[in-house]
């Protein structure tokens, strides 16, 4: 009994189902029932046009963008179906390359494959494959690639320099050369569109160790010359450097302020001070070097200069 009552409800339900489609179906006398299938949708039209082309020119439809089975002089018929294959313009955006498309796809997933265009697993694409491709569009594929890329990288050398008491001071002497080392790095790189975005560490080895280079230094202090006077100083280039009146360039002179007994040994670079107009002057100082011995502000100050062998 329950088996006829469920059957019952069930053709109950169909007819109900018929009646509420041919309460909305629009009537029109003497109209004819068609469906249109364009883009994925059905609909149905009650028209009084005689061909398939009137019909679709009804629906405003352009006919210069769309194929249409049957053709559109084909005599409407209650009951066709005509079927109309519109084309949209769309951007595609491969790799970062833009240009544009005009398909009949209706997804994106049918577009690519109609423009035989693939993807890789770790490719990036907006909006996903299921999307129904609308008008303007922006279909945008990231290329993403992943790498493993093995880097050279050298090591810089250190510079180490001895004190050679037996040499005179500031005289250098190359002991051993300095090398580079190297190491060599393995990364995974991800590269997007051809750019690089991210890189990950996956092995890092020293291949060869640097090679230190050593340098002799003379330190021997030996005084061929006294002098005492004041110096001044000027800014030139922020070295241990100093001008005088007379001796050699690239000879050194140990410069003591009289006061604090603070001293500093400085390379004759440049010519000064200008003994006709300051007699008392023996030496000027780089900035760098006068602040070694007293404050800028102080001007001049009592030293004696010792030029060094």
């Amino acid at each position: 009994m329950k088996t006829w009552s469920k059957l019952f409800l069930i053709i109950a339900g169909i007819a109900l189902g018929f009646s509420i489609r041919e309460f909305f179906t629009p009537q029109v006398q003497g109209a004819k029932i068609i469906t249109v299938a364009s883009r994925g949708q059905n609909y149905q039209i009650a028209t009084l046009a005689a061909t398939v082309g009137e019909v679709l020119r009804e629906q405003n439809f352009d006919l210069s963008v769309v194929q249409v089975l049957p053709t559109v002089e084909a005599p409407v018929q209650s009951g066709m179906v005509v079927e109309v294959t519109r084309s949209v313009r769309v951007v595609v955006r491969d790799g970062g390359a833009e240009s544009g498309a005009v398909t009949a796809a209706l997804t994106v997933g049918d577009f690519l494959r109609e423009n035989q265009i693939g993807l890789a697993a770790t490719d990036q694409i907006t909006p996903p494959l299921w999307s129904f491709v609308g008008e303007g569009m922006e279909i945008v594929i990231d290329r993403i690639v992943d790498l493993e890329v093995t880097e050279t990288k050298p090591v810089p050398f250190a510079v180490v320099r001895q004190n050679d008491p037996n040499t005179y001071y500031g005289q250098e002497a190359l002991i051993q050369a300095g090398r580079d080392g190297e190491r060599e790095q393995k990364f995974l790189i991800t590269y997007k569109n051809g750019v690089e975005i991210a890189r990950k560490l996956l092995a890092d080895r020293a291949v060869r160790a640097p090679q230190d280079e050593i340098r002799n230094f003379g330190t021997k202090i030996e005084v061929v010359e006294r002098v005492e006077g004041r110096a001044s100083w000027y800014a030139y280039r922020d070295c241990m450097c100093a001008a005088h009146p007379f001796y050699d360039k690239g000879r050194f002179v140990r410069v003591t302020a009289t006061v604090s007994g603070k001293s500093v040994i400085v390379r004759v670079n440049d010519r000064g001070p200008d003994q006709s107009i300051h007699p008392d002057r023996v030496i000027d100082l780089d900035a760098v070097a006068y602040r070694e011995l007293a404050p800028l502000g102080s001007g001049t100050i009592a030293v004696q200069t010792e030029l060094l062998r």
